[in-house]
């Protein structure tokens, strides 16, 4: 306590007094900091420590995100990571000449139409690497297989699991389908008969597709087959899983893709949501039943072994055991899809393409008792010890021999089965049918499409003197029959043929057929192991 004096002078002249005042006393550090240290002093004080808090709280919040587990993600997490598409494919593909029409502003073109859905970049590089006989022959590093996934995908009201909620990969996931991407797509290319032409050709077709996707809710796109009589919306199904395969093909998936993504999760968020509880992709009666199925489950799957997806792998698990369940007992599958529904050639080509689809995806199924009955029904209807095939009886169509070649090759024959060989050189003979140089684009199509989708595949994983003979005139066909006329509703796409895809699946079924077969360098990786020496091994996968 100090005591201060005060004189207080009273009024009217009065005498003045001295009191004593009570002062309260000032500690010695506040007499310091309020009387010697300046404010600024005090100031960056109270800052700095302000300062050092923030740092130890942000650590410590590192510290929290480096022990959180790599595979759980929070909703806002999750949403982030759907509106981004992902890093590029592993290496980066062939490579496109910039001034190509593939690279093109997408308008719309009708009020459904998805607007705004591809870039104007080129799919590859931006300069073209050229097919140089001089450029290495190294494939280059192997693909990086890792993927990274969370918790199974959320459920829908309808109980459906809501697709790749928290998968996250950046390449390919299993070997049967890392061709498709980066410098072992560019060396397949080289190495099988592709160049830079093709390559383009399905760069302008692609950018024609997605033009075409339509809308169906705020996240769903599908397709519709487009016949002389207008829209064929009954086959739905069949043509949204024709539509995605030609993009698959090319490296696009719903996880990662350099030009495609948002088109592809379109179109395999509305496939999956086709799928029943027991697996059924069939919701409308028609002659396209079992084939809307089975071009449906060959794109889950194909989807699914680029990806890994395990909500997706659910969805195409039961699309598969669905085939299983339906497979008659003659090993066919008819149009009615049950065990009592036997059926034909053609529609067992596709069931066998999905299993196979499927077996590459690693989606497990009783493959031994389903190929064994499967040979049972070819065994039916071959001609001429398997050199041949007819519908439902022994025959010897083009179209079903292909059919039931590539269906052979897949259940396990080999090029050094003598019945494939023959087989073989009969289609090698339907090259006659093609121009000798690469024609002008035309009117419609000149050969039967759906034929040689088939032959394309069979001759193609025989190899030898057949493929070296039959691809030079089948791809430099298809680049010629392309529509390059600068029209938006045609630039890109191929005319319908005159055969059943032109009548049945018109413009666009024709241009997937299309697609598919400039793109079955990389689509499909060598079934078989060959010796130094060219002799065939045994299968390769």
């Amino acid at each position: 306590m100090l005591l201060e004096k005060r004189t207080i002078q009273p009024p009217n002249g009065g005498q003045s007094v001295i009191r004593p005042l009570e002062v309260a006393e000032v500690p010695t550090s506040t007499r310091l900091m309020t009387v010697y240290v300046p404010a600024f002093v005090i100031s960056g004080g109270v800052h700095l420590i302000l300062v050092v808090v923030m740092l130890f709280t942000n650590l410590l919040q590192d510290q929290l995100l480096i022990a959180k587990p790599a595979d759980v993600f929070t909703a806002a997490e999750v949403n982030d990571a759907e509106k981004k598409p992902e890093a590029e494919l592993t290496n980066q593909d062939l490579g496109l000449d910039p001034e190509l029409e593939a690279a093109v502003e997408v308008m719309r073109e009708e009020e459904k139409l998805v607007e705004n859905i591809v870039s104007t970049e080129p799919i590859g590089l931006a300069d073209a690497l050229l097919l140089d006989a001089n450029q290495s022959q190294s494939v280059g590093p192997a693909l990086d297989l890792s993927v990274t996934t969370g918790t199974s995908g959320q459920e829908k009201p309808d109980g459906s699991a809501m697709i790749g909620m928290v998968c996250n990969t950046s390449s390919l996931a299993t070997p049967g389908m890392r061709g498709r991407s980066g410098s072992d797509k560019l060396q397949l290319v080289k190495d099988r008969g592709g160049n830079t032409e093709s390559e383009a050709s399905v760069a302008k077709g692609l950018t024609w597709l997605a033009r075409k996707q339509i809308k169906d809710g705020s996240n769903k796109g599908y397709w519709e087959y487009d016949t002389a009589d207008g829209k064929e919306h009954n086959y739905k199904i069949a043509a949204t899983g024709m539509a995605l395969l030609p993009f698959l093909a090319a490296g696009e998936t719903h996880k990662s893709g350099k030009k495609y993504r948002e088109v592809v999760a379109r179109g395999v968020e509305w496939l999956s949501s086709q799928v029943s509880l027991d697996g059924s992709m069939v919701k409308k009666v028609g002659i396209s039943t079992p084939y809307s199925h089975a071009i449906g489950t060959v794109a889950l799957c194909e989807a699914v072994g680029m990806t890994k997806d395990p909500s997706l792998k659910q969805i195409a698990t039961r699309a598969v055991n669905f085939i299983i369940n339906t497979q008659a007992g003659d090993g066919s599958w008819g149009y009615g899809m049950s065990r009592a529904s036997e059926g034909d050639t053609s529609i067992v080509g596709w069931m066998v393409q999905a299993l196979k689809s499927a077996d590459i995806a690693e989606i497990r199924f009783d493959k031994a008792k389903a190929y064994k009955a499967i040979t049972g029904f070819l065994n039916k209807v071959q001609e001429d010890s398997g050199a041949a095939y007819g519908y439902r009886t022994p025959g010897n169509s083009p179209t079903l021999t292909s059919v039931g070649l590539l269906s052979r090759q897949y259940t396990g024959w080999t090029p050094a089965h003598p019945a494939l060989q023959k087989g073989v050189k009969r289609l090698t003979e339907l090259s006659r049918q093609l121009p000798a140089t690469k024609p002008a684009t035309v009117n419609r199509v000149p050969i039967n499409m759906y034929t040689f989708y088939y032959a394309t595949q069979v001759i193609h994983f025989y190899d030898g003197p057949e493929w070296k003979a039959f691809n030079p005139k089948m791809r430099d066909s298809l680049i010629g029959w392309q529509n390059k006329s600068g029209d938006k509703n045609l630039d890109g796409s191929w005319a319908p043929d005159g055969s059943h895809i032109g009548g049945q699946c018109g413009r666009l079924g024709t241009t997937c057929m299309c697609l598919l077969t400039l793109e079955v360098y990389y689509r499909h990786l060598p079934l078989y192991k060959r010796s130094s020496a060219g002799g065939i091994v045994e299968l390769d996968r």
